[in-house]
Order: C-alpha cells, then sequence, then structure tokens
C-alpha cells in the first residue's frame, strides 16, 4: 500500500479488516512514531466483532492519550506537542463515529475546532454541522454555517463542491425547521451555480472543440 509522509501502512489481517481505512490509518498515524502496528497489544487473529475492536482501539487511544499527557506535565499535551495532540484526538474521533457515539464524537470535533492551531481555518466547523444535521440539531447549522459558506466562497469558489454542499447543508436545516420558504431560495441559488457550472464547462470544451 502507498503511504505518504502522513499515512502509515494498515495491516493485512483479520484485526484491522473489519476495520474501515481512514480510521485506521487515524488511528496508527496516533500511536507513531513511537509504536507501530505490531507493538499494539492487540491480537491480529483476533475474532472480536468490529464494535468490540473499535472499543479496544478506542481504549488504547485514551491511554495514549492519558500517557502523552503524562509525559507532558508540568505542560499540557496541548501546547507542548499539538502535532501529537491533534492526532490522538483525530483518532479518537473517528473511532467514537464508527462507534455510533456521536454525543462523544461531537464533543471530541468540537475540542479540535476549538483548539485549531490555524484559527483562520474553519473547515472542522463543516464537519461538525453536518453530524449536528444528522442529529436534528438544525438551528445550529442555520446559525452558523452561513460562516462556513463565506469561507468556501473565498477559498474555494462559490461553485466548488464543498461551497455547494455547505449551501445544501443549509438548506436541509431550514427546510427541516419548517423555514420552507427561505429553503426553497437556497436550492434555487444552488441550481442556478450547477447550471452556471455545466453551462460554463460545456462553453470551454465547444470552444476546444473548435480549435
Amino acid at each position: 500500500m502507498a503511504t505518504t509522509q502522513e499515512e502509515y501502512p494498515v495491516p493485512v489481517n483479520p484485526f484491522w479488516d473489519d476495520i474501515r481505512y481512514p480510521t485506521a490509518r487515524s488511528i496508527l498515524q496516533a500511536f507513531a512514531p513511537d509504536d507501530d502496528a505490531e507493538k499494539l497489544p492487540i491480537d491480529s487473529k483476533s475474532k472480536l466483532s468490529s464494535h468490540e475492536k473499535l472499543e479496544l482501539l478506542h481504549t488504547l487511544l485514551r491511554n495514549r492519550l492519558s500517557q502523552a499527557e503524562a509525559s507532558s506535565a508540568p505542560d499540557t499535551l496541548l501546547s507542548a506537542d499539538y502535532e501529537t495532540w491533534y492526532k490522538i484526538h483525530t483518532a479518537i474521533f473517528s473511532a467514537q463515529k464508527d462507534l455510533g457515539d456521536a454525543g462523544a464524537a461531537e464533543t471530541t470535533l468540537r475540542t479540535l475546532f476549538e483548539n485549531r492551531r490555524d484559527k483562520e481555518n474553519i473547515s472542522l466547523l463543516q464537519s461538525l454541522h453536518w453530524m449536528l444535521l444528522e442529529r436534528g440539531s438544525y438551528e445550529e447549522v442555520v446559525e452558523q454555517e452561513p460562516r462556513v459558506v463565506e469561507w468556501l466562497d473565498g477559498r474555494l469558489g462559490k461553485n466548488s463542491p464543498q461551497a455547494l454542499g455547505s449551501r445544501r447543508m443549509m438548506a436541509e436545516a431550514l427546510w427541516r425547521l419548517g423555514r420552507t420558504a427561505e429553503a426553497e431560495a437556497r436550492f434555487g441559488e444552488i441550481r442556478e451555480l450547477v447550471q452556471c457550472t455545466v453551462v460554463r464547462m460545456l462553453s470551454i470544451g465547444m470552444m476546444r472543440w473548435m480549435l
């Protein structure tokens, strides 16, 4: 399996085969470089259910966090080693999400967002809002998502998939709150943006064909 500097190979064995690749990779990143997959106290031939495996990994991650915090004393891990703090919390979030513990996953994601190093980057806020939408917390999505829309428009453009997805999230939240007129206006804006994108792509294709 090809890897980058920020990735670690996921073993191919009965234990890891049941874990989603993004989650497995995130968890292994949280333990590197101190430990690799072979050093973790897990049975590679384990017959545990995928849920039980995730619970075990979540416990190991919590232990890893406690050890890292202790090693950073008297400073906090967050202030002493942000990269390690971030990797461990990201892995914990992935495990919590796959375990179906939406409440804990939301809390961890909020912690990641509130303590992000680049305060200008609010991409995690969009991830949080997708979770809130799934959980029915529509009011917060409607209140906060315009900030994400503006941020994405300025960096990626209104026609970008991310910006369109953010608008769709807003429209759905408005619709579920019964604010149908506002939701329909949002959906109309999305259709116009998509149509403009299609027309532009067709025009570019026609020009290339003529040349």
